[in-house]
């Protein structure tokens, strides 16, 4: 691939993903990553095996940019390539509308993204759903929204058996927890990359975690072709930066 095309490449947003979304790790509060149990699902999923128990009902919430959306639009990209029928709801698409919900369907994975959007029609589909979501653990239901589960300005029969579900709040990341979180990522890797880059990253680039990501990724695959150690000179050499700044 030539150098220029790579560079267009990785500075294009990547596909939201499981593996992209990448924030710091469990706490006492939260000691289960979100992303280990999606990550969970879809390995049972695409071995065609049953979900975990207590695995199918989830609710994610966070303000705007948390990435709740980057993960409800990786599970459904995540069923769109097994080519298992699914239902994904957002606001932001063209064909928002909560169709008929039987529980009977053969929908494996209900995707709702944004649920205080939902009107009081969605929102009455949406409770017989999860009244019924127990009796078909082989399904997915994920379900996202502003604020937590107990103060969701919604149906309280709807938003009670939400929080009976496993939530995960997920928080806005200062630029302090956006390094901690690069560089438990690039630790999981076992990648040697300079201790300046994740800063230089955030000071420079790309402040979304997605994108970040994808750079640290692609630095390391450049290095391999280039026989080179990963130093900030030549992450500022594959991204065209200009070498005196």
């Amino acid at each position: 691939m030539k150098h220029h095309q790579f560079t267009l490449d990785i500075l294009a947003s990547p596909a939201p993903s499981i593996h992209n979304f990448v924030m710091p790790g469990p706490s006492l509060l939260q000691p289960v990553s979100i992303v280990e149990v999606l990550k969970t699902v879809q390995t049972a999923q695409h071995l065609g095996q049953d979900i975990p128990k207590d695995f199918n009902l989830m609710y994610l919430w966070g303000p705007t940019g948390s990435g709740k959306s980057h993960l409800i639009l990786a599970m459904q990209q995540f069923y769109e390539q097994l080519r298992r029928p699914h239902l994904y709801l957002t606001h932001q698409h063209p064909d928002w509308a909560f169709v008929d919900l039987p529980t009977d369907s053969c929908y494996v994975a209900y995707l709702i993204d944004d649920v205080e959007n939902l009107d009081p029609s969605e929102l009455a589909q949406l409770f017989k759903l999860l009244i019924d979501h127990k009796s078909f653990a082989k399904k997915l239901v994920l379900v996202s929204g502003n604020v937590s589960s107990f103060h969701l300005k919604i149906r309280e029969d709807v938003s009670s058996r939400l929080a009976s579900g496993l939530n995960f709040e997920l928080p806005l990341l200062t630029d302090a927890e956006k390094i901690i979180a690069l560089q438990e990522f690039i630790k999981a890797r076992g990648l040697n990359i300079s201790a300046d880059i994740p800063t230089w990253l955030l000071a420079h680039f790309h402040r979304d975690m997605p994108n970040l990501v994808s750079i640290i990724e692609a630095v390391d695959q450049y290095s391999l072709q280039t026989k080179r150690a990963i130093t900030l000179p030549l992450l500022k050499e594959l991204l065209n930066y200009p070498t005196q700044s």
